[in-house]
């Protein structure tokens, strides 16, 4: 009982470190991001997209705080709902369906499979076509995009950067951490292993002496 209690807490732990290492570089690289567009005169309303990045830093920081309290599976679903509802939101405001943010999209479908499995990567995947064609009504209606995204390649390419280099981030530090909790996994069942096999060679011991007291006991 009290081993099937230790592989739980082990289980939530990797799963709370896997967690933080996809979650933060996300508030990070958003914050960056619009950092880098506001300096180099490169957006068309740099306080509110500095203000979405500070907002999905703090959201990424309560997470966080609420995944370290053990409701990891919580924080997770929350996080992801969170960006693609923000990214649906940044698609509006910014460029609509021509612009960058866009590839966000991707990121949410492949982050929710990180972190929760391939249902909710198939879920989330539905739920991020669903935003797109909602953008693309909106657009249509003439409703978004509110900002137009500046005619200038270096927006494009510095969010397209951002965007690839975040994709990498995140794949990069959840296989680390993958990588980490099944070599963990493996040293945990080796251990088991091990113990089993002293508690039969403790039985066989214990065996052998009763047989040897019995036999001495006849004679």
């Amino acid at each position: 009982m009290a081993q099937q209690r230790d592989d739980e807490t082990a289980a939530v732990r990797d799963e709370r470190a896997l967690f933080e290492a996809v979650a933060w570089p996300m508030g990070i690289i958003a914050v960056a991001l619009s950092a880098v567009l506001w300096l180099a005169g490169l957006s068309a309303a740099p306080l509110t997209g500095m203000g979405i990045s500070l907002a999905i830093l703090a959201g990424v920081g309560l997470l966080v705080w609420l995944a370290r309290r053990g409701r990891v599976a919580l924080a997770s679903t929350t996080f992801t709902v969170f960006l693609l509802l923000t990214t649906g939101a940044v698609t509006v405001t910014y460029g609509g369906t021509s612009s960058p943010n866009v590839m966000v999209l991707g990121i949410v479908i492949l982050v929710a499979g990180l972190l929760r499995g391939w249902v909710q990567a198939f879920v989330f995947g539905c739920a991020a076509v669903g935003v797109l064609w909602a953008v693309f009504l909106a657009e249509t209606q003439g409703f978004a995009p509110i900002f137009p995204v500046l005619d200038h390649p270096a927006t494009h390419a510095v969010l397209i950067t951002g965007y690839l280099m975040g994709i990498a981030v995140y794949l990069g530090l959840a296989l680390r951490q993958r990588g980490r909790t099944l070599a963990a996994e493996r040293e945990a069942l080796a251990r088991a292993a091990a113990r089993e096999e002293q508690l039969l060679e403790a039985r066989r011991l214990e065996s052998i002496g009763r047989l040897a007291g019995g036999v001495a006991h006849d004679f």
